[in-house]
């Protein structure tokens, strides 16, 4: 999805029938800010879940050869890991969800909608 032939959408202020006036939003700042927010989530969960696995399976390998003890102690890590991976896993999703979503008005979402055709055609 090129958006190199896409100008940036900024909507002015418009009243409501409150009599309030929305704020300027602008699309393309939203849009990076919404990304930049899912790659810190992203990278944060993944340098986690690599700890989590890695650790335990990697201490109970060693320990398995040192004991000379089979693999039942890599095992019992690996499934120590898999709900810590799953511990992590529901951790950056209640993150993600906590996150603020930003409030559009209807000729603001009528806009983005617009913006978001638009794009589709080209």
């Amino acid at each position: 999805m090129s958006t190199s032939n896409v100008k940036p959408a900024t909507l002015s202020p418009t009243s409501s029938k409150g009599g309030k006036k929305s704020t300027p939003v602008d699309l393309d700042a939203a849009r990076s800010t919404a990304q930049r927010q899912f790659v810190n989530t992203t990278l944060n969960m993944m340098w986690q879940l690599a700890v989590v696995v890695l650790v335990p399976v990697v201490i109970g390998a060693q320990l398995d050869k040192a004991l000379d003890s089979g693999h039942i102690l890599t095992y019992i890590a690996l499934a120590l890991s898999a709900v810590g991976a799953v511990l992590v896993m529901w951790r950056a999703m209640r993150i993600a969800n906590s996150l603020p979503v930003p409030k559009l008005s209807a000729a603001q979402k009528r806009a983005v909608k617009k913006a978001y055709d638009d794009e589709d055609e080209n």
